[in-house]
């Protein structure tokens, strides 16, 4: 591809509906999976694959927050050192090697690394192992590019594959999706995201409001990126992002729900005098410790244990950062064996969002039509 191809483009639209002979595939797969994980076992065999920042920061302290329910009986990295000082933080058992005796005993493998590193790790577990009845709970985004992507077809064969989109789970906007399913606002015309939401993360949390509808078309101006659903609601993901700094605003026929960030008090306590149907955090001694949610002049308080997280290995500035993407991914493990909403994010949907969200926001003409190759690809080999 030509250097010009990948030049951003400030003002473009796009015509993503020739994605959309995902449809059908995609409905079907939102649909609630059947959870391999049963009730009849008290315990399930975790393997994890990584010992990055991801690793120590979010993962440690999920896994050790559901500990009871997932035993990680060993972590493997490329370099064993970095395992080994993992070990030696939380006791995991290192794997020299991903040979057929740790993978044979999981129950669960977690996939923590590059994602250009991806392709040859999950070749390597499947050449050593049946997966068919084990769960592959993978980061985003799945693969790098058109390169990895052409190893999509080895995620059919694990019996289920879940990825963790843990900012859709992130707890204020669990909140903000139960609030506005109440109907309290009426059907929702539209999401914005104010410096909220990365790309394909964005994407992800502003389809989640509507029942992941699919893209019919974007556009892209200086003040951010445009989608217009299918089903004629509108996804706004105002640039740039910045991390918690933000805020979401849901309009619906009958009102308007919000989710504004407050860093203190101080600041909760303006969001609350500001708005009539707001989300905001909760503050004890300058430590956030969950959300209020104030309806109709009503306040009603969500503790969640976002300062007693276990072991988040991060500077205490970007704490409540990671706190959320731990409380997300944590969502996303206990998916694995009941219902929430991202027992409906399969992988496809991860991949389309991936794939959506960059075509929309900095590429436009022959990469335009070589990812609408890519996504043609992608039906024929994954989607049969």
């Amino acid at each position: 591809m030509s250097q010009m191809a990948r030049t951003p483009v400030p003002n473009s639209e796009v015509d993503v509906s020739p994605f959309n002979a995902w449809k059908s595939q995609l409905l079907e797969k939102k649909q609630p999976v059947k959870r391999l994980l049963h009730s009849d076992r008290a315990t399930y065999n975790v393997l994890v694959i990584g010992s990055g920042h991801r690793i120590t920061t979010n993962f440690i302290p999920a896994l050790k927050s559901l500990e009871s329910t997932f035993n990680v009986t060993g972590i493997w990295s490329r370099t064993i050192k970095h395992a080994k000082k993992v070990s030696d933080t939380v006791g995991w058992p290192v794997i020299e090697q991903l040979d057929k005796r740790s993978l044979d005993a999981s129950d669960v493998i977690v996939v923590s690394i590059t994602a250009s590193a991806t392709p040859q790790v999950l070749k390597t577990i499947l050449e050593t192992t049946d997966c068919s009845d084990k769960h592959l709970v993978i980061d985003t985004p799945v693969f790098a590019g058109f390169k990895q992507s052409l190893f999509t077809p080895l995620l059919r064969t694990f019996a289920s594959v879940s990825v963790t989109e843990d900012y859709m789970n992130f707890p204020q906007y669990s909140l903000l999706r139960q609030q506005v399913n109440t109907g309290c606002i009426g059907p929702i015309k539209k999401v914005t995201l104010n410096n909220t939401g990365y790309l394909y993360h964005g994407l992800a949390l502003g389809r989640s409001f509507f029942d992941f509808d699919l893209v019919r078309h974007t556009k892209k101006d200086p003040r951010g990126i445009h989608y217009t659903l299918d089903n004629g609601g509108a996804i706004e993901l105002v640039l740039p992002y910045k991390r918690l700094a933000g805020s979401v605003t849901i309009e619906g026929e009958n009102g308007s729900f919000h989710y504004v960030n407050s860093t203190d008090q101080t600041s909760a306590n303006e969001i609350l005098n500001r708005y009539e149907s707001v989300i905001t955090e909760s503050w004890d001694n300058n430590t956030c410790n969950g959300f209020i949610v104030k309806t109709n002049n009503h306040c009603e308080y969500h503790k969640y244990s976002m300062k007693g997280l276990p072991m988040m290995a991060c500077e205490e500035s970007d704490r409540a950062f990671q706190a959320c993407k731990t409380l997300g991914l944590i969502d996303v493990f206990k998916s694995l064996y009941d219902h929430n909403i991202n027992s409906r994010y399969h992988f496809l949907q991860a991949l389309y969002d991936n794939y959506v969200s960059h075509v929309s926001s900095r590429r436009a003409g022959k990469l335009v039509w070589d990812y609408r190759l890519i996504m043609h690809w992608l039906e024929l080999v994954t989607l049969r």
